[in-house]
């Protein structure tokens, strides 16, 4: 029995396991029949605070206090991508439904979107560089000094992002799937 303090749980797309983002840096994914975690994901620099699943379950994207944005093969739970996205600490995470656009908040008052498809073959990629076109960043959207908290693709692939630290506070956000 494990004792950390999870920030985050969610269900794979198959509904036969979940996943959870803690405090102490890890992500697991637990077989929800057995109540058995069957992969560790360990590199994380600080808790991790949202996760997301692609939608054809094979990849789970998770976000921090570290201010990166990991993308792990769940089949070996090793980090396929690793990208340097905001500061401030990575807010929340959500897949496209068609799994194209992986979209990014923070605290620092901005939404970005990548193209999953041009994300380079390095593990690591710098969105802050001017190679932020090679890492597959597809826009990045300021907030009016609203940290957007929560983040959600319809199922036409537009994306709403609603911001929960201001009373009231709400933007929407529109991303075209690259496909």
């Amino acid at each position: 029995f494990i004792h950390v303090h999870v920030q985050v749980v969610r269900f794979h797309p198959n509904g036969k396991y979940i996943a959870t983002g803690s405090c102490d840096h890890t992500c697991r994914l637990w077989d929800i029949q057995s109540g058995r975690c069957v992969r560790l994901m360990t590199g994380s620099k600080g808790a991790v605070n949202c996760i997301a699943f692609s939608p054809n379950g094979k990849q789970l994207a998770s976000g921090g206090e570290d201010d990166l944005l990991r993308v792990w093969d769940l089949g070996s739970g090793t980090i396929l991508r690793e990208l340097h996205t905001h500061s401030g600490g990575v807010a929340s995470l959500a897949y496209s439904p068609d799994g194209v656009m992986l979209a990014s908040s923070c605290h620092d008052n901005q939404i970005k979107v990548w193209n999953m498809n041009a994300i380079g073959a390095s593990v690591s990629a710098d969105a802050t560089s001017e190679s932020s076109q090679e890492s597959g960043l597809i826009s990045t959207n300021p907030t009016l000094a609203t940290p957007i908290l929560s983040l959600q693709f319809t199922h036409r692939n537009s994306l709403v992002a609603i911001g929960t630290s201001v009373p009231m506070a709400t933007a929407f956000t529109h991303a075209q799937s690259q496909s």
